[in-house]
């Protein structure tokens, strides 16, 4: 992440209190939460958070969009032996990074990832009834077939209508480079804030098929990783001719004409610049230091206590409910990361 020490991440628990540990009657906790992320306060300080984290890793200008949208158009899996397929929610949210290096003669660089949102008593892993293989639950279908299912699988668009004319797509098993759980505390934990791990909006890929705890980055920082700001990489490389760059392509478009169509919808567009700055003086050094304890000192008191406007943070702003059919709201986020300028917003994947 080279030099960026930057203001308080994203997806904190600032974040988490606009939404709130219960969500009006007749909606899912998990969607509630992505569905308050995705306004604009949210989308706003997750471009400003990345551009700055470009500019200080490049020392250079950055450039940042991001294009959140959400259709009530679920996609569904179909999976197993013909005659006894198992259906189950593909996922509740798609992200796909697009960065683009201008100086070093890159076209670009564009990698997607699946989240399943889940609800969860602890900060860093699943429930403890997620480690069952057979209960038959929406949790335990989506596990089998992110981390056992070997083969093709079907995807359904809304009301059962396939997602493309060709809609057999066999990726990756288990889809740990492509997919992971995004675990969403039910309530507030308690711990020193400071700490990575203590803030919530972790992503989890587990041990094992039985296991419900795992290897747990937090979300700002996966999409550090996927734009690659981050010490090591993270997604899976979309832009050849294989199925998962079919399916992230399909996903979009299926958004797309859903929206075409009238389905409920919703979009909010970010566009970002951030200066670069790589301190080589001796009073640059100051200057990052004193960066550095505010990210140590004051960003945690901002996460805890909600000083807004004493910290020049982002305020919470109004949640906005939408309709009773949240419950098969799909989320797909397009983040463009360059150190050239960028006209629209939301062009991960062309």
């Amino acid at each position: 992440m080279g030099r960026f020490w930057g203001r308080s991440r994203p997806y904190n628990w600032a974040a988490w209190l606009v939404s709130g540990p219960k969500p009006p009657k007749g909606k899912q906790l998990e969607r509630w939460h992505l569905h308050n992320l995705q306004q604009r306060e949210h989308v706003e300080q997750l471009a400003q958070w990345l551009a700055e984290a470009a500019a200080a890793t490049w020392g250079a200008h950055a450039h940042t969009t991001v294009r959140s949208t959400w259709v009530d158009a679920r996609p569904l899996a179909a999976f197993g032996p013909a005659g006894a397929k198992t259906h189950c929610e593909l996922g509740d949210l798609l992200i796909a990074v697009k960065t683009v290096r201008s100086s070093m003669h890159q076209t670009g660089r564009t990698v997607a990832m699946l989240f399943q949102a889940k609800c969860s008593d602890a900060l860093q892993e699943l429930d403890a009834d997620a480690a069952s293989t057979t209960s038959g639950t929406p949790t335990c279908k989506q596990r089998n077939l992110y981390e056992v299912h070997v083969g093709p699988f079907e995807v359904e668009g809304s009301k059962g209508v396939p997602l493309c004319a060709s809609n057999q797509y066999t990726l990756v098993s288990p889809m740990k480079p492509c997919a992971r759980y995004l675990l969403i505390p039910r309530t507030q934990l308690k711990g020193p804030s400071w700490w990575r791990k203590s803030i919530p909006y972790q992503t989890l890929w587990p041990d094992s098929r039985s296991a419900t705890r795992g290897t747990t980055v937090h979300m700002a920082d996966g999409l550090l990783r996927m734009a690659g700001l981050g010490r090591t990489a993270l997604g899976s490389r979309v832009g050849g001719a294989d199925d998962w760059t079919r399916l992230v392509r399909d996903l979009i478009a299926h958004a797309k004409r859903a929206r075409t169509r009238g389905s409920h919808h919703g979009r909010v567009d970010a566009h970002i610049d951030a200066r670069g700055s790589a301190p080589s003086s001796a009073l640059g050094h100051v200057r990052a230091g004193v960066r550095r304890v505010f990210q140590l000192v004051f960003a945690p008191l901002q996460e805890r206590f909600g000083l807004f406007h004493l910290l020049h943070m982002v305020p919470p702003g109004p949640v906005q409910a939408g309709r009773d059919e949240e419950p098969q709201r799909f989320f797909i986020v397009e983040i463009t990361v360059s150190d050239d300028e960028i006209g629209e917003p939301g062009l991960a994947v062309d």
